[in-house]
């Protein structure tokens, strides 16, 4: 039994470092979840809607322009005027422009549904979030590379994760110590 103690206090510092590279890890995970979380957050709804009725506008003026009515002006054939043929599409488009605001309506309700209580993320909150959470993912890994550097420098072997930052793996070890 004195010999297993002696084994298990000579391991113990590794198993420790190991530990300690693996908590590190787990932070790093943690972190990229949290960013995920936010960068998959909505616009605010009020921003969406906005897009809603400026889409919807831009669509019915890119859709009318396709439409060519002059044959109602100046029949070619000397007849009377006649109602060119539509396409689908234009019909859509002449409904469309004729209902923007109906049909906005409708498009906002049905995505003031999807929203539910979330009442979204504004763009500039979203990306000081980001930031931020950027900033501690590196630090995490930084903190990561320098224990891996210490263990290494110890002797014991510890691989690097192959999607460690590069950034982090080839920092010196002056930047690491910060």
């Amino acid at each position: 039994m004195i010999a297993r103690k002696s084994k298990k206090s000579a391991t113990s510092p590794a198993t420790e470092a190991r530990a300690a590279v693996e908590e590190l890890r787990a932070l790093r995970v943690r972190l990229l979840d949290q960013r995920d979380q936010i960068a998959s957050r909505p616009v605010p709804l009020a921003l969406a809607q906005a897009a809603i009725s400026d889409g919807l506008a831009r669509m019915a003026e890119q859709s009318l322009a396709t439409i060519n009515l002059a044959s109602l002006c100046r029949p070619a054939d000397g007849r009377s005027p006649r109602l060119p043929s539509l396409s689908s599409d234009q019909l859509l488009a002449l409904i469309l422009a004729s209902n923007t605001g109906a049909v906005a309506d409708v498009m906002k309700a049905l995505l003031a549904e999807t929203y539910g209580d979330d009442p979204g993320l504004d763009p500039g909150e979203r990306d000081a979030e980001l930031a931020r959470l950027d900033r501690q993912i590196l630090d995490a890994e930084m903190a990561e590379e320098a224990l891996v550097r210490d263990c290494e420098a110890a002797g014991m072997a510890v691989l690097r994760r192959a999607d460690a930052s590069p950034e982090a793996t080839l920092a010196s070890d002056a930047v690491l110590a910060r």
